[in-house]
């Protein structure tokens, strides 16, 4: 292994702490609505939905990065216009080899309310959703080495060197199940079957949950906004492109993902579908301003109602010089059950 790279991978490890605070993410951000906002709860063409998505990173600096998630959520009709739904989602985040890890489970529920509507087609709804879980982090010290036991000799740790951090030695390693709550708020307006517009706004961990590793701690886990939009607009009958964006920010830290995706349907009213897409990562580096963090190429195929896509990251940081330019791989499928009554019907935007 290179001298540079062992440098990278002690310098993530001391920082391991300070970034566990800060909550994983996905590449693909339509792919996992749940995640997104709780008031995507329900907000499909179907009676209800599973999906699930799978994400490895930074494999190539000799320590695993890996988040998965799988979600499903189903909806119901209220009366007139009003529907609701409810949901479930899990979430598992492991960095460098499982020396540190996050787990979470919600439930989510969501109210769904049409505010306009005609006969062409066009509508608009409104939908609030919340979610409920537990959550718990863990670090395993028995993986973990400190700056004080690497030795610039020999370019390697050698753990029989003290830590010189001795709170570690009273520390359990596991932080206590703690309550975590969500919510959101999301606007959209259907125009037709391949134009649809939306807009939304979530908020993350609004109780603050301690998440502090020390008994004599006292960490929170940061509140975290996301604010998103997108939509679907056509370019011919059988092309269209739906642009995104979202942008997070928990305590100081931004991120920001813009870009589109192009849909290409050969007959405009088939059950078959390929997407095609390039996202760019802009990120705030260790409070340097922001910079590119990575570009995002993606590729779906749509088929019938399911969905599978694929993407990767080609790196743009400064971690390029240490892993080639290769950062993460994601791989993610969903599928909706067809609705089997019309009144559970509800117009909704492509994501």
């Amino acid at each position: 292994m290179s001298r540079l790279k062992l440098i990278l991978i002690l310098f993530a490890t001391s920082f391991l702490m300070n970034l566990g605070a800060q909550d994983p993410h996905f590449s693909q951000i339509t792919s996992t609505p749940l995640n997104v906002n709780p008031a995507f709860t329900g907000l499909i063409e179907g009676q209800y939905r599973v999906n699930a998505i799978y994400r490895d990173q930074w494999s190539t600096i000799g320590a695993k990065y890996r988040t998965a998630s799988v979600a499903a959520d189903i909806r119901y009709h209220l009366t007139g216009n009003d529907f609701y739904a409810f949901g479930v989602k899990f979430l598992s985040d492991q960095a460098g080899d499982g020396i540190f890890k996050q787990n979470y489970a919600h439930v989510s529920a969501s109210y769904i309310k049409k505010l306009f509507g005609d006969s062409r087609g066009y509508s608009q709804y409104i939908a609030g959703g919340v979610q409920g879980g537990m959550g718990q982090h863990t670090v395993n010290w028995d993986k973990l080495w400190f700056g004080n036991q690497f030795d610039f000799n020999t370019y390697t740790e050698n753990t029989s060197l003290p830590t010189g951090e001795p709170e570690i030695l009273s520390a359990t390693g596991r932080v206590d199940l703690f309550l975590d709550i969500n919510a959101g708020l999301l606007w959209y307006s259907v125009f037709d079957e391949s134009t649809s517009v939306y807009f939304g706004i979530s908020l993350s961990h609004i109780n603050q949950p301690s998440i502090s590793l020390f008994s004599d701690g006292n960490a929170s886990l940061n509140s975290k906004y996301n604010f998103h939009l997108g939509g679907e607009f056509p370019l011919s009958r059988s092309l269209s492109v739906l642009p995104a964006v979202q942008w997070l920010q928990q305590s100081p830290h931004q991120q920001f993902v813009l870009g589109t995706s192009f849909r290409y349907n050969q007959y405009g009213d088939s059950d078959v579908s390929l997407r095609f897409g390039i996202h760019s990562r802009i990120t705030e580096e260790f409070n340097d301003g922001l910079h590119s963090d990575a570009f995002i190429l993606s590729v779906a195929y749509e088929f019938s109602d399911f969905i599978v896509g694929i993407s990767y990251d080609l790196t743009t940081s400064s971690l390029a010089n240490a892993n080639d330019r290769q950062g993460a791989f994601e791989l993610a499928a969903s599928y909706i059950f067809p609705y089997t009554n019309r009144k559970y019907k509800v117009a909704c935007p492509k994501l």
